[in-house]
């Protein structure tokens, strides 16, 4: 019987990893709450294991536990604080999955870390 091949799950860079631990170690100074949190680190973590890949709102709701609608709201009100930014994505056949840029949230951590 051939040996079964495990793919290895792809481990974050330590830049990485210190982006991770300034997100929780600051998110409440920057107006964050634990819920917010978890849904950034859903985003987070995707963009590391699967660099390129559209993330939907039902993969992020699975991966926390809450129903989409919950998960719709709480990126609204992150975009709106300026914490996340979120694109709408088109094509010739219809909408796509939205993509996040987490850039917003780490200049938010960098102003509070250094203020």
């Amino acid at each position: 019987m051939p040996p079964v091949k495990v793919k290895k799950p792809k481990v974050p860079a330590k830049a990485q990893l210190d982006q991770v631990y300034l997100l929780t170690r600051y998110y409440r100074a920057i107006g964050l709450n634990a819920d917010e949190l978890e849904i950034l680190l859903a985003i987070f973590y995707h963009q590391v294991e699967h660099p390129g890949k559209m993330l939907t709102i039902k993969s992020i709701a699975d991966q926390v536990g809450k129903v989409e609608r919950s998960i719709q709201k709480y990126l609204t009100r992150l975009s709106a604080s300026g914490a996340l930014t979120v694109t709408s994505n088109m094509s010739e056949h219809g909408r796509l999955p939205n993509t996040y840029d987490l850039a917003p949230l780490f200049t938010a951590i960098a102003g509070v870390q250094h203020g």
